[in-house]
């Protein structure tokens, strides 16, 4: 079973849900995959967050075989360098 829209927060609203307690709580459940819908702060716009977002879950997965698969949605802005790197990279 895949979960194509969960929303998981960490960093400033921890409190709310982390990736860790996420993974956990999914594999129990028999859920073998995640798609997180991210709403954090900061939000998930710039490449450098983007990336920081993915590490951040490589080490919430300290048995990745016993963790479900984490895909990551990530905004796309209206800022003109932003897209010019999409546009460069996928074009």
């Amino acid at each position: 079973m895949i979960d194509p829209h969960v929303h998981l927060r960490d960093w400033t609203q921890s409190h709310k849900e982390t990736l860790a307690h996420a993974f956990d709580l999914a594999w129990r459940c028999g859920i073998r995959g995640l798609f997180e819908m991210p709403n954090t702060d900061p939000p998930l716009t710039h490449r450098d967050v983007i990336r920081r977002r993915i590490a951040d879950a490589d080490r919430a997965r300290p048995v990745p075989e016993r963790t479900p698969f984490h895909g990551l949605y990530a905004g796309l802005t209206a800022d003109p360098d932003q897209i010019a790197h999409v546009t460069a990279v996928h074009g």
